[in-house]
């Protein structure tokens, strides 16, 4: 399998329009987490009056849940939260989410804000990112216009 890799230089790029995306909509202060295909690090960005103790962790856990399943928070959510539960496998999915969780550490986040981020030139994953601090449908948006502006493509599901 190839693999590809995102500069910090990238990153940063994202993390910035991520920010530039939430000051221009006026919304919450954000986070904004990039992780590289095995869920590190490669940055994160805190606005400033962004609460310290949970959006950090929050960021972290839907971008650390985009790359670790190839797919966006939201649809990792949506593959394992049924609305409305309605039989006993809905149950069995919740089940499976809860010991997913576990497993990691409670890395996983079951709300939108982190997509997964691909290089334009062939389509590998080379990361992800992950917004919070404003509501779930704001952190996406950002998250989505950080990828854009910084030239990746991405996947929302």
């Amino acid at each position: 399998m190839k693999t590809s890799v995102i500069s910090l230089q990238a990153a940063n790029n994202i993390a910035n329009a991520a920010i530039n995306a939430a000051k221009q909509n006026k919304f919450s202060p954000i986070t904004v987490t990039i992780v590289d295909t095995a869920g590190d690090i490669i940055t994160m960005q805190r606005m400033d009056h962004c609460a310290s103790g949970a959006y950090p962790k929050y960021s972290y856990a839907k971008a650390f849940t985009a790359v670790s399943h190839n797919m966006s928070s939201r649809a990792f959510r949506d593959k394992y939260i049924p609305k409305p539960i309605t039989d006993s496998t809905d149950y069995l999915k919740l089940s499976q989410l809860l010991n997913m969780s576990i497993i990691n550490e409670g890395k996983l986040a079951t709300f939108p804000g982190g997509i997964v981020l691909r290089s334009k030139e062939d389509g590998t994953v080379v990361g992800a990112v992950g917004v919070s601090g404003a509501s779930g449908d704001e952190d996406e948006y950002c998250a989505l216009e950080g990828a854009k502006a910084a030239g990746m493509e991405f996947a929302v599901n």
